[in-house]
């Protein structure tokens, strides 16, 4: 079984929703204690606050409607929904990182069938 472990160093928040699936899975939004640390800037003593140690996952499509509709997706796992021009994705959380796991296999047939675009080479 293959492992993924995700790096990403900047100085500032990560996009693609990293930050969703930070806060689904520790209860910390980064964006708040950026602004915490950027506020104290060193001066101050930072503390990071309390956590959860569940896990979370993202998926994410590109999708041919202007707005897509997610709700026919009701698992109990799902804590956030993508609401982007053109996007269709899900942000979800559990306890049990095989049901993480489980999860986008789960979803992806049917965002590729459902909502997502696909583009067709002509020649």
């Amino acid at each position: 079984m293959a492992t993924c472990t995700l790096l990403r160093l900047r100085a500032r928040v990560g996009g693609a929703y990293i930050s969703d699936v930070v806060e689904a899975a520790s209860g910390i939004n980064l964006w708040r204690e950026w602004a915490r640390l950027e506020v104290g800037a060193g001066k101050m003593p930072y503390s990071i606050p309390p956590q959860r140690s569940d896990y979370a996952g993202v998926i994410v499509s590109l999708a041919r409607q202007e707005e897509s509709d997610t709700s026919a997706y009701n698992d109990p796992e799902i804590v956030y929904r993508v609401k982007k021009y053109h996007h269709a994705g899900l942000v979800v959380r559990s306890p049990d990182p095989v049901r993480v796991k489980e999860l986008p296999g789960k979803l992806f047939p049917a965002f590729r069938h459902g909502l997502s675009c696909h583009a067709t080479c002509a020649g």
